[in-house]
């Protein structure tokens, strides 16, 4: 079994994020997990979507995960890298067809869906029989 740590930029102090990153890696750490909110879905403690490219662009050495916590996943995918991720998470319940999100998104990158403590793994069985990973909250 392959082990992989990852680090959260949401746990870096945002005024020092480059430097948190260039340590993270300094360190070991081969991937990223990069939040972003929309304050609709829930309050934007995260990301932007600028802030993302950024750090893409500075940091190619390492795989970028994108969690998206925003309302409409399809209108965020124009907004991120997508051929330089090398995954994108989303909730399925903000998407009217979740199906066609994670079909999107496999074009470029591996497709993600989040589930939240309080769902019941059983009503996204069909969808994880097509997407490639699942990020349990």
């Amino acid at each position: 079994m392959i082990h992989e740590l990852s680090a959260s930029a949401l746990a870096a102090n945002p005024l020092r994020l480059e430097h948190a990153i260039s340590s993270a890696i300094r360190q070991g750490i081969r991937s990223l997990h990069l939040d972003v909110m929309d304050s609709h879905y829930v309050d934007n403690l995260a990301l932007s979507f600028d802030q993302v490219n950024m750090i893409v662009e500075r940091f190619p050495e390492v795989h970028h995960d994108v969690h998206l916590m925003v309302t409409n996943p399809e209108t965020a995918l124009k907004h991120l890298p997508l051929k330089k991720l090398r995954m994108i998470s989303f909730h399925t319940s903000t998407s009217e067809q979740p199906a066609a999100v994670i079909k999107t998104i496999q074009k470029y990158c591996q497709a993600s869906i989040a589930i939240n403590p309080n769902e019941e793994l059983d009503n996204f069985l069909p969808l994880l029989k097509i997407a490639n990973h699942c990020l349990i909250m």
